[in-house]
């Protein structure tokens, strides 16, 4: 019975890495259609990389490398002119020597009309930058995986590089956060440096204590 059970262990620890082989091997998470779908958006209503820009880390978010390097041309285009269009779009990808790379310009007409509409632009991003977030954890944990198999006598400094490699992805997410919440901050306070110090920048309805709650009646607002 002993040597059985001994057996059975051994055959299942044998199994692991070659079906954690079998996952590493596999497809990494992605969603192309959101990252053209989120292209595409761009196209349409430039304006939204604002918000975008908030979301993603960057070009290496998404998961085909002609989107990133679309994406990063049109941030180039919009920080520069505040516009994005195909015929703009199609001059600095030859100009930057990259427009075979992604796709030709029929590739950049696919994008652009991948939506009818900009309005799901930063739940396209939202998807684009999760899958991006699986993508490092997956690859953190090969790189765990490696070194537990590769260096079993150093269980301390595994768990530490381990908690290094998972900090610095949790991180990077945070620091999106935090940079969402700065801008909303330099929003307020740039409202209020407009506002010159006025508690009241609408219309006073006549009652002190809804003035204070609304700054008075704002133009485009409907108070119930």
């Amino acid at each position: 019975m002993g040597n059985e059970t001994t057996q059975s262990t051994h055959g299942m620890q044998g199994a692991k890495p070659q079906s954690i082989t079998r996952l590493m091997d596999a497809m990494p998470p992605h969603a192309l259609e959101a990252e053209e779908s989120l292209l595409g958006a761009i196209v349409i209503e430039p304006s939204v990389l604002n918000d975008v820009q908030l979301i993603l880390r960057g070009s290496d978010d998404f998961f085909k490398k002609a989107n990133g390097t679309i994406y990063s041309l049109m941030a180039e285009l919009y920080d520069k002119f505040e516009t994005v269009d195909l015929v703009q779009l199609q001059q600095v990808a030859k100009d930057r020597d990259v427009l075979e790379a992604v796709g030709g310009v029929e590739y950049l007409i696919k994008v652009a009309h991948a939506v009818p509409s900009a309005a799901s632009a930063s739940h396209y991003a939202r998807l684009v930058r999760d899958k991006s977030t699986v993508r490092q954890l997956i690859a953190a944990a090969g790189e765990i995986l490696h070194d537990a198999y590769t260096n079993p006598e150093e269980p301390v400094e595994i768990v530490n590089d381990a908690e290094r490699r998972i900090f610095s992805i949790a991180q990077q997410s945070e620091h999106r956060h935090a940079e969402q919440l700065d801008d909303l901050l330099n929003d307020a306070i740039r409202q209020l440096e407009e506002n010159d110090g006025r508690v009241i920048t609408g219309v006073s309805t006549g009652y002190s204590s809804l003035d204070e709650r609304t700054s008075g009646l704002q133009s485009g607002e409907m108070v119930i």
